[in-house]
């Protein structure tokens, strides 16, 4: 594993709609690719990895993707640790952890009860599901995180345990319990 930026290239990454690889010293834009990345990205083991969202057959997936660092090339054929993800789906609230009251009582307190297009909050609904301004401000995604060859990550009622390498399972839990919501 690269211990900076500079052992890549100099490529930091960021996934908004479209996903930059950009070089850190110049800030020329190495690759971009069209995604439907759900959250920052991550630089772990040579490539990039993303929390991704999918649609099939009306149903939302979430699941982490690698991309090639160098190209942004998929590393895998399907998301990894890919499961049901309603929570992403329009009009759901993207997982954001507020009731519809709450997230508007507190737009309305930032004078954003009647959202400018600018804040593009349909783009945002239909990509993870958050409708207002303060539900886009809170939301994070879920980002994964990286050490001594594992990933690890939070999606909906389960932790998972990746290894960078192979992108098989290390281990998976499902959190069970009141309140987790799912």
């Amino acid at each position: 594993m690269p211990k900076s930026f500079e052992d890549v290239g100099g490529a930091p990454c960021a996934v908004p709609l479209v996903s930059f690889c950009l070089d850190a010293s110049t800030g020329a834009v190495v690759w971009k690719k069209e995604n439907a990345g759900a959250s920052a990205p991550l630089v772990a083991n040579g490539h990039v990895v993303t929390t991704s969202k999918e649609m099939k057959d009306g149903k939302a997936y979430e699941g982490l993707k690698r991309l090639e660092l160098k190209e942004g090339k998929e590393r895998d054929r399907e998301m990894l640790a890919r499961e049901k993800a309603d929570y992403l789906k329009e009009n759901k609230g993207g997982g954001v952890a507020m009731d519809a009251g709450t997230v508007g009582k507190l737009d309305s307190s930032v004078g954003f009860s009647n959202a400018p297009p600018a804040a593009k909050l349909s783009e945002a609904n239909k990509r993870i599901g958050v409708s207002a301004v303060a539900g886009a401000w809170a939301y994070q995604g879920s980002r994964a995180a990286y050490r001594n060859g594992q990933m690890m990550n939070a999606q909906g009622k389960y932790l998972n345990s990746i290894k960078a390498g192979d992108g098989k399972f290390s281990w998976r839990a499902e959190v069970k319990g009141k309140g987790n919501g799912r």
